[in-house]
């Protein structure tokens, strides 16, 4: 989207404006990372759930997790760029990169990654699930009926609340919040694009807020941060910017979590 002036306003036609001028002022281009293949399944997969589901929106991520490359991101409802106004229904908004969520149980495998750094559970021991687990006031539930006890490699299996709150409380709000930020979750992620928010946390990191956080709930991001932070927990524990931009190449950076926990 440009204005009238072939400025860009938004998303990439804003992020690469610099790049871009120089590359047509060298007679050369600018190649993004987005395969309009990968780009095309990706889009009508996820409005064909916006529909199923009667969401009222919907996104999706596609990323190399060695390179950072993005190699497909939609957000549903969209508009088109070649008109000038929206249309009923159209958004303008990149939800995954502009808006952040509570995203639940995919939060699940921090807890345990931090629980593989920290050695403070093994994948066979049991854990007591029942009908419910108490912390203070409150109750933690599971989304669906589960065993009475579990090992702890099913409570990942079966994302099990109740097992996963009690593996991070073994840790402790001040290393979850500090494991959180050293996996870059709780701040935003900057790329090419210049649509951004900042994560939203709780300032009291108490208790109940070990136990929700580590199932994903009471820690709200952005659905590209997570896919960033959630590459390192998959590439070998290394971290990792996402780029639109075309890369052959290896980039993943320091390493945040031992290659065995990966």
């Amino acid at each position: 989207v440009t204005d009238p002036d072939n400025n860009g306003v938004s998303g990439l036609e804003m992020g690469l404006q610099d790049k871009l001028r120089k590359a047509a002022a060298n007679g050369g281009a600018v190649a993004t990372s987005l395969d309009a293949r990968v780009q095309f399944i990706l889009t009508h997969e996820v409005e064909e759930a916006r529909k199923t589901f009667t969401a009222r929106a919907a996104g999706g991520i596609v990323m190399d997790v060695n390179t950072g490359e993005v190699i497909a991101m939609t957000s549903q409802p969209d508009f088109d760029p070649n008109a000038r106004n929206l249309g009923p229904g159209d958004s303008r908004r990149n939800i995954m990169a502009q808006d952040v969520y509570e995203l639940g149980s995919v939060f699940k495998i921090f807890s345990f990654a931090l629980a593989f750094e920290d050695h403070t559970m093994h994948l066979d021991e049991i854990f007591q699930i029942g009908q419910g687990y108490k912390i203070g006031k409150y109750t933690i539930h599971e989304a669906e009926h589960m065993p009475a006890t579990l090992a702890a490699r099913d409570i990942l299996a079966q994302s099990s609340n109740i097992g996963t709150a009690q593996i991070a409380l073994r840790s402790g709000g001040v290393r979850q919040k500090q494991f959180l930020t050293h996996m870059g979750l709780l701040t935003p992620v900057q790329t090419e694009l210049p649509e951004h928010r900042q994560s939203l946390y709780p300032a009291n990191w108490g208790p109940i807020e070990t136990a929700t956080i580590a199932f994903g709930q009471g820690i709200s991001v952005s659905p590209l941060r997570f896919a960033a932070s959630a590459a390192t927990i998959v590439n070998g524990g290394r971290q990792i910017t996402p780029t639109f931009v075309k890369t052959d190449a290896d980039r993943r950076g320091a390493q945040l979590i031992k290659p065995e926990t990966s």
